[in-house]
């Protein structure tokens, strides 16, 4: 066989155990490691995923459900559109029948006022149920698939902290790096807009393919992770991103909502 007859030379692909992802969060590039889920893992992982997007689903349908039947009567005190304004009270009265609810919060309060005693306690069983479903699905799927680079997050060193953990900046500060969920947690538990999408990243890396990821690679800033979609593959069941820190306030956003990997950047495969 002469040299032209050989089959041409390919890079090497090495799938490793982990996918190096860079998140952009408070507008600096942060490099974390996602686990490569095996099939055991990954099952669980996407029944909780989907779940949160059927809580998210069901919350929000209950609330527009109720916004078009709560309505206040006139002379019931409403909340004031120009509160805050100077001289303006917090409430007013309805100047006429008919008058709807402007917030979430006070169809939810509405709601409550108006229903019956058996409803409401049906209503907050069922909140408790997905509060504490979406809250363990969190802190496992956070916990176990998601590290983060050393150097990339960190925290002003406290007492207690073991010299083999504690480092001195660029700036003279003693620090501790966040490296592991579990710190994510710790540390950004009330941000649900980067619990999203560290929850979306880790579904995404796992469920699309290489060539997927690299059509949705763009720069975009991650804290209006809101605002973006997750395209899917014909025929594909769209996905939840998240869940929610509390059912009654706020949800995971389904695939059409994501935050994606528009907002990231993927090396893939190891070359």
């Amino acid at each position: 066989m002469t040299p032209t007859d050989q089959a041409p030379a390919t890079t090497p692909v090495y799938y490793d155990d982990d996918f190096p992802v860079t998140l952009t969060i408070d507008g600096r590039g942060v490099r974390f490691r996602i686990a490569r889920l095996d099939i055991n893992d990954y099952t669980r992982f996407n029944t909780g995923f989907q779940r949160c997007g059927v809580i998210m689903r069901r919350t929000e349908a209950r609330i527009e459900r109720d916004r078009k039947t709560v309505t206040y009567t006139a002379g019931q005190l409403i909340p004031n559109p120009r509160r805050g304004a100077k001289d303006q009270p917090p409430m007013i009265p309805a100047p006429t029948d008919g008058v709807r609810p402007e917030t979430d919060d006070e169809v939810l309060i509405r709601v409550e006022l108006e229903s019956t005693p058996e409803a409401i306690t049906a209503r907050l069983e069922q909140d408790a149920a997905d509060e504490t479903f979406s809250r363990t699905f969190v802190i496992d799927a956070i916990t176990r698939f998601v590290s983060i680079d050393p150097g990339q997050l960190t925290r002003r060193a406290k007492p207690g902290d073991g010299p083999t953990v504690v480092r001195r900046d660029e700036a003279g500060v003693d620090v501790v790096d966040l490296r592991t969920g579990e710190d994510l947690l710790r540390s950004f538990g009330a941000r649900q807009e980067i619990l999203q999408l560290v929850l979306a990243q880790i579904y995404l890396e796992n469920y699309l393919s290489e060539a997927q990821k690299k059509r949705l690679r763009a720069p975009r800033d991650s804290d209006s992770s809101s605002n973006g979609s997750t395209p899917t593959a014909a025929g594909d069941r769209p996905a939840a991103t998240a869940a929610p820190a509390s059912p009654s306030t706020s949800a995971a956003p389904d695939a059409a909502t994501a935050p994606t990997p528009a907002a990231t950047t993927s090396s893939g495969p190891t070359t």
